[in-house]
């Protein structure tokens, strides 16, 4: 982000050289226009694994400014693939071990002790920026699926208590109506 107008492909690409090759470059331009400003800049680099070290080193830098390359201020970051998030989980959960499903189901208040107990240590390591980057990633990646997988229970009981809500509420309003009929009968 952080792109002008005036930038293609070819400024886009040189961004990159210095830290490896680049297999590909899309530019998501604003609507409307022709030249618009660059929105968005997507960039796969011919080796994965300099990603990272790619995003840490132009994030929130200012380049450009020489020959035809306008002078800008970038912010840069790294978005992960499905099959590298997929193996990233799986290493996560090497070294984050779940409880096991049988325990699970024998013990189901010791387990949900255990579980939280997991994720406070993941979310430690998540935290501590004194841990290596790619640890932090695991972590944060872990935390993130566990996030994503809970949201739909947290849904199902919010409607569930929003419903309670909507039902005491109606039995609130049968009951001054109730009240109000008797007190006009009086």
């Amino acid at each position: 982000r952080g792109l002008p107008p005036s930038w293609g492909e070819q400024q886009v690409r040189l961004l990159f050289v210095l830290i490896g090759g680049v297999r590909a470059v899309r530019l998501i331009r604003q609507a409307g226009a022709l030249r618009g400003r660059v929105v968005r800049a997507y960039v796969w680099l011919d080796d994965p694994s300099l990603c990272q070290a790619a995003a840490s080193q132009l994030h929130h830098r200012r380049v450009g400014g020489g020959g035809d390359a306008e002078e800008c201020f970038v912010t840069c970051s790294h978005l992960l693939g499905r099959a590298h998030r997929r193996k990233l989980l799986e290493q996560a959960e090497i070294v984050w071990p779940s409880p096991e499903p049988t325990f699970l189901r024998v013990a189901g208040a010791v387990a949900h002790e255990a579980d939280r107990r997991r994720l406070e240590a993941v979310a430690a390591v998540a935290a501590d920026r004194a841990i290596d980057d790619s640890r932090q990633l695991l972590a944060a990646l872990l935390l993130q699926r566990e996030r994503d997988h809970r949201e739909l229970d947290w849904a199902g009981y919010e409607v569930a208590d929003m419903e309670l809500a909507d039902e005491e509420q109606l039995r609130q309003r049968r009951d001054e109506a109730e009240v109000k009929r008797m007190l006009l009968f009086r």
